[in-house]
């Protein structure tokens, strides 16, 4: 499970532009290519269809965060605190 904070940047201005540059050409992507997909799904099926879809893609996303906030929840009340959730000051 450390293996992750081995590969981490240091963060300076420089990691921080890279990931706001990766953030904001994500971001822009997907306005870009929501639309578009949209279109192609409301003509091959209904709107109704697109709609269910849409709605079925929100909930399995709202129910994958609720299940990352259980699991960090437990493993800090029973286990290792998250670096995330580490006091600064001793």
């Amino acid at each position: 499970m450390n293996r992750g904070s081995e590969l981490t940047r240091e963060m300076n201005s420089a990691t921080q532009a890279l990931v706001s540059g990766i953030w904001l050409t994500m971001l822009s992507f997907g306005n870009f290519l929501s639309p578009i997909l949209s279109g192609m799904f409301i003509e091959k099926m209904s709107y109704g269809w697109t709609t269910t879809i849409y709605g079925v893609m929100c909930l399995v996303l709202a129910v994958m965060v609720l299940l990352i906030q259980l699991y960090r929840v437990i493993r800090n009340r029973y286990g290792k605190l998250d670096s995330e959730n580490k006091p600064l000051l001793k």
